[in-house]
């Protein structure tokens, strides 16, 4: 996965386009993402269902604090 740095580098490369009608955000600022995260309050024991995951950004944040993480994204 890499940090969101590699991520938005990767994808500036490859012209990878944001789609507004899906609502997508790249989050430039791992501290911010981090900030939504500890906001949620997760706990081990939950299970959690992740839409709109994208590259799984959020995905590899949320993963070590929870039991287990369903990540879904209609873009291929």
């Amino acid at each position: 996965m890499g940090s969101p740095k590699k991520r938005s580098r990767r994808r500036n490369r490859s012209r990878q386009p944001t789609h507004a009608r899906l609502g997508q955000h790249f989050f430039k600022s791992g501290s911010v993402a981090r900030q939504i995260i500890r906001s949620i309050r997760l706990q081990k024991h939950q299970s959690v269902l992740e839409l709109g995951a994208g590259e799984g950004f959020f995905t590899s944040l949320i993963s070590p604090d929870v039991r287990s993480i369903a990540a879904i994204d209609v873009d291929p």
